[in-house]
Protein backbone atom coordinates (compact mmCIF):
# COMPACT_ATOMS: atom_id res chain seq x y z
CA UNK A 1 0.00 0.00 0.00
CA UNK A 2 0.99 3.11 -0.63
CA UNK A 3 2.18 5.75 2.03
CA UNK A 4 1.04 8.99 1.95
CA UNK A 5 2.80 11.74 4.40
CA UNK A 6 1.53 15.28 4.60
CA UNK A 7 2.91 17.69 6.83
CA UNK A 8 0.11 20.50 7.49
CA UNK A 9 0.80 23.34 9.57
CA UNK A 10 -1.26 26.85 10.21
CA UNK A 11 -0.90 29.10 7.19
CA UNK A 12 0.19 26.06 5.04
CA UNK A 13 3.68 26.52 5.59
CA UNK A 14 5.81 22.73 5.86
CA UNK A 15 7.39 22.01 9.66
CA UNK A 16 11.29 21.69 9.83
CA UNK A 17 11.34 19.09 12.38
CA UNK A 18 14.99 17.58 12.64
CA UNK A 19 16.40 14.44 14.66
CA UNK A 20 17.61 15.00 17.86
CA UNK A 21 21.68 15.21 17.93
CA UNK A 22 21.69 12.75 21.15
CA UNK A 23 21.27 8.87 21.44
CA UNK A 24 17.37 9.29 22.35
CA UNK A 25 14.74 9.46 19.28
CA UNK A 26 13.38 12.95 19.03
CA UNK A 27 9.78 13.75 19.21
CA UNK A 28 9.27 13.05 15.57
CA UNK A 29 10.80 9.59 15.40
CA UNK A 30 9.08 8.46 18.61
CA UNK A 31 5.70 9.57 17.46
CA UNK A 32 5.98 8.21 14.19
CA UNK A 33 6.61 4.98 15.74
CA UNK A 34 3.07 4.70 16.42
CA UNK A 35 2.04 4.05 13.23
CA UNK A 36 1.86 1.38 10.88
CA UNK A 37 4.12 0.81 8.14
CA UNK A 38 1.14 1.51 5.74
CA UNK A 39 -0.50 4.21 6.91
CA UNK A 40 -2.13 5.22 4.09
CA UNK A 41 -2.55 8.97 5.95
CA UNK A 42 -0.32 10.76 8.40
CA UNK A 43 -0.23 14.80 8.70
CA UNK A 44 2.89 16.74 11.32
CA UNK A 45 1.05 19.71 12.64
CA UNK A 46 3.55 22.09 14.11
CA UNK A 47 2.87 23.41 17.30
CA UNK A 48 6.38 25.57 18.01
CA UNK A 49 5.12 29.13 19.35
CA UNK A 50 8.15 31.13 17.97
CA UNK A 51 8.54 28.72 14.70
CA UNK A 52 7.16 29.23 11.15
CA UNK A 53 3.83 27.94 10.93
CA UNK A 54 2.81 30.63 14.00
CA UNK A 55 4.32 33.23 11.99
CA UNK A 56 2.16 32.51 8.87
CA UNK A 57 -0.92 32.19 11.35
CA UNK A 58 0.00 35.29 12.63
CA UNK A 59 0.19 36.96 9.36
CA UNK A 60 -3.25 35.58 8.52
CA UNK A 61 -4.72 36.84 11.18
CA UNK A 62 -4.01 40.03 10.12
CA UNK A 63 -5.85 39.68 6.98
CA UNK A 64 -8.62 37.33 8.00
CA UNK A 65 -10.14 39.39 11.26
CA UNK A 66 -12.71 36.35 11.65
CA UNK A 67 -9.71 34.12 12.86
CA UNK A 68 -8.92 37.35 15.64
CA UNK A 69 -13.02 36.54 16.77
CA UNK A 70 -12.50 32.40 16.86
CA UNK A 71 -9.35 32.47 18.69
CA UNK A 72 -10.65 35.29 21.70
CA UNK A 73 -13.83 32.83 21.69
CA UNK A 74 -11.94 29.39 22.34
CA UNK A 75 -9.71 31.58 24.91
CA UNK A 76 -13.17 32.17 26.70
CA UNK A 77 -14.38 29.13 26.07
CA UNK A 78 -11.17 27.45 27.78
CA UNK A 79 -11.65 30.23 30.75
CA UNK A 80 -15.22 29.11 30.89
CA UNK A 81 -13.61 25.82 31.92
CA UNK A 82 -11.23 27.03 34.36
CA UNK A 83 -8.42 26.70 32.05
CA UNK A 84 -5.53 29.41 31.27
CA UNK A 85 -4.40 28.94 27.77
CA UNK A 86 -0.97 30.77 28.19
CA UNK A 87 -0.46 28.92 31.77
CA UNK A 88 -2.39 25.47 31.29
CA UNK A 89 -1.48 24.97 27.51
CA UNK A 90 0.73 26.82 25.96
CA UNK A 91 3.60 24.88 28.22
CA UNK A 92 2.93 21.85 26.52
CA UNK A 93 3.37 23.41 22.72
CA UNK A 94 7.06 22.79 20.62
CA UNK A 95 6.59 19.09 19.20
CA UNK A 96 4.43 18.39 16.09
CA UNK A 97 1.19 16.81 16.41
CA UNK A 98 1.20 13.77 14.31
CA UNK A 99 -2.88 12.53 13.22
CA UNK A 100 -3.31 9.97 10.69
CA UNK A 101 -5.14 6.74 9.92
CA UNK A 102 -3.83 3.67 11.62
CA UNK A 103 -5.77 1.37 9.30
CA UNK A 104 -8.76 1.12 6.71
CA UNK A 105 -9.43 3.38 4.07
CA UNK A 106 -9.03 7.20 3.71
CA UNK A 107 -12.74 8.30 4.98
CA UNK A 108 -13.96 4.66 4.85
CA UNK A 109 -16.86 3.74 7.36
CA UNK A 110 -13.76 1.65 8.96
CA UNK A 111 -11.24 4.32 9.49
CA UNK A 112 -9.25 4.26 12.12
CA UNK A 113 -7.99 7.25 13.36
CA UNK A 114 -4.64 7.75 15.51
CA UNK A 115 -3.06 11.09 17.31
CA UNK A 116 -0.09 10.94 18.91
CA UNK A 117 1.87 14.65 20.41
CA UNK A 118 4.68 14.09 22.58
CA UNK A 119 4.30 17.70 24.55
CA UNK A 120 6.91 19.02 26.45
CA UNK A 121 5.89 18.92 29.90
CA UNK A 122 4.19 15.96 31.24
CA UNK A 123 3.33 17.65 34.63
CA UNK A 124 1.45 20.14 32.68
CA UNK A 125 -0.55 17.62 30.42
CA UNK A 126 -1.46 15.84 33.66
CA UNK A 127 -2.90 18.79 35.22
CA UNK A 128 -4.71 19.76 32.38
CA UNK A 129 -5.80 15.96 32.20
CA UNK A 130 -7.14 16.06 35.53
CA UNK A 131 -9.39 19.39 34.67
CA UNK A 132 -11.17 16.97 32.10
CA UNK A 133 -11.32 14.33 34.62
CA UNK A 134 -15.09 13.99 35.17
CA UNK A 135 -15.28 13.50 31.62
CA UNK A 136 -12.89 11.13 31.52
CA UNK A 137 -13.49 6.97 32.31
CA UNK A 138 -10.20 5.53 33.42
CA UNK A 139 -9.79 1.93 31.91
CA UNK A 140 -6.78 0.93 33.27
CA UNK A 141 -3.16 0.54 31.73
CA UNK A 142 -1.49 -0.59 28.83
CA UNK A 143 2.17 -1.28 30.18
CA UNK A 144 3.04 1.91 31.08
CA UNK A 145 0.33 3.77 29.20
CA UNK A 146 -2.97 5.47 31.28
CA UNK A 147 -6.15 4.66 29.32
CA UNK A 148 -9.35 6.60 29.37
CA UNK A 149 -12.57 6.67 27.58
CA UNK A 150 -13.21 9.99 26.18
CA UNK A 151 -16.22 9.74 24.29
CA UNK A 152 -16.29 7.05 21.71
CA UNK A 153 -12.56 7.39 21.47
CA UNK A 154 -9.46 5.89 23.71
CA UNK A 155 -6.72 8.77 25.23
CA UNK A 156 -3.54 7.38 26.53
CA UNK A 157 -1.25 9.00 28.50
CA UNK A 158 2.46 7.89 29.01
CA UNK A 159 4.61 10.67 30.76
CA UNK A 160 4.64 13.35 28.53
CA UNK A 161 2.68 11.57 25.39
CA UNK A 162 -0.80 11.83 24.86
CA UNK A 163 -2.58 9.09 22.42
CA UNK A 164 -6.32 9.49 20.86
CA UNK A 165 -7.53 6.32 19.55
CA UNK A 166 -10.95 4.99 17.85
CA UNK A 167 -10.29 1.93 20.38
CA UNK A 168 -8.71 0.26 23.01
CA UNK A 169 -7.41 -2.29 20.61
CA UNK A 170 -6.09 0.31 18.02
CA UNK A 171 -4.75 2.21 21.28
CA UNK A 172 -2.98 -1.43 22.11
CA UNK A 173 -1.88 -1.62 18.26
CA UNK A 174 -0.29 1.75 18.85
CA UNK A 175 1.87 1.06 21.44
CA UNK A 176 3.00 -2.56 20.72
CA UNK A 177 4.27 -0.80 17.47
CA UNK A 178 6.06 1.69 19.06
CA UNK A 179 7.73 -0.55 21.80
CA UNK A 180 9.08 -2.74 18.91
CA UNK A 181 10.16 -0.24 16.94
CA UNK A 182 8.05 -1.82 13.86
CA UNK A 183 6.33 1.91 12.69
CA UNK A 184 6.80 4.40 10.59
CA UNK A 185 10.66 6.14 10.84
CA UNK A 186 11.54 9.15 9.99
CA UNK A 187 13.50 7.87 6.98
CA UNK A 188 10.28 6.95 5.67
CA UNK A 189 8.65 10.25 6.39
CA UNK A 190 11.51 12.28 4.85
CA UNK A 191 11.00 9.72 2.28
CA UNK A 192 7.78 10.78 1.47
CA UNK A 193 8.23 14.50 1.78
CA UNK A 194 11.06 14.40 -0.59
CA UNK A 195 10.79 17.20 -3.22
CA UNK A 196 7.39 18.64 -1.56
Amino acid sequence: MMLALVALVAGGAVAACSSSSSSAPGPLTSELSYFPLNSPLVMSIATAPNGAAAKAEANLKQSVPALTLAESSLFLRLSQLGINYNSEIKPLFGNPVMVGVASGGVGGTSTNVLGVWQTRDASALHALLHKFAPGLGRLGRIGGTTVYQAGTAVLGVDGPTLMLASSRADLRAAINRHGARSGLSQDDYNRALAGL
